[in-house]
């Protein structure tokens, strides 16, 4: 509700600008978030982790956030879903898409060895980025690892979500997707790897 979000707004004004820019960095991430990745990607405090570290420690201090641990590195979870959506809400749309597009690269850079875990969120951060291409392409990755793993539904599901994203709209289900469904996952693996220009 729009008190809700009011109250929640005044709450988060009272921070210092610089620890309201620290919670806002880290409300891209999502819910959950490492304290590395916020230190890594912060526009301003990136060489001054101590600060940053100093901010989400007063926000836990706060009840903003709680400690928590994503991937066996130290890192917080927000209290309540409303002051991550406000927190987000209170950056401009071009910060957002830097900071989700830098997000990417530290999870690319971070655990290249495992990024397989990884393919769905980063599609998530690169459709926020207005990637729509490099978002395709993980979901492309997303839906061959779910059918490896024998969800056939899943995958097809998720390869429907990349090719929408490519402008390609593959019917739901019946026999109308039966026969179509092989031509455009050809669509998609040609626009994914054979022609990167179209995806950019």
């Amino acid at each position: 509700p729009d008190t809700v979000h009011g109250t929640v707004t005044r709450r988060l004004d009272r921070l210092d600008p610089d620890s309201q820019l620290t919670l806002q960095v880290a409300s891209v991430s999502g819910p959950r978030f490492p304290t590395s990745m916020v230190v890594d990607v912060h526009p301003v405090m990136r060489r001054e982790p101590h600060r940053v570290k100093g901010h989400l420690a007063t926000h836990h201090h706060l009840d903003l956030l709680q400690a928590d641990r994503i991937e066996e590195l130290d890192g917080y979870a927000f209290s309540h879903g409303i002051l991550r959506d406000v927190a987000y809400s209170l950056l401009l749309y071009s910060q957002r898409q830097k900071l989700h597009r830098d997000i990417v690269s530290w999870y690319e850079h971070a655990w290249p060895d495992s990024l397989a875990h990884y393919y769905a969120l980063l599609a998530h951060h690169l459709e926020a980025a207005d990637e729509p291409g490099r978002a395709a392409d993980y979901l492309r990755r997303e839906a061959e690892r779910v059918f490896g793993l024998g969800l056939a539904r899943q995958s097809v599901d998720i390869g429907r979500r990349a090719a929408h994203l490519l402008g390609v709209d593959i019917p739901a289900g019946g026999p109308e997707l039966q026969r179509e469904i092989g031509h455009e996952c050809e669509r998609i693996a040609s626009l994914c790897s054979g022609r990167p220009e179209e995806l950019t």
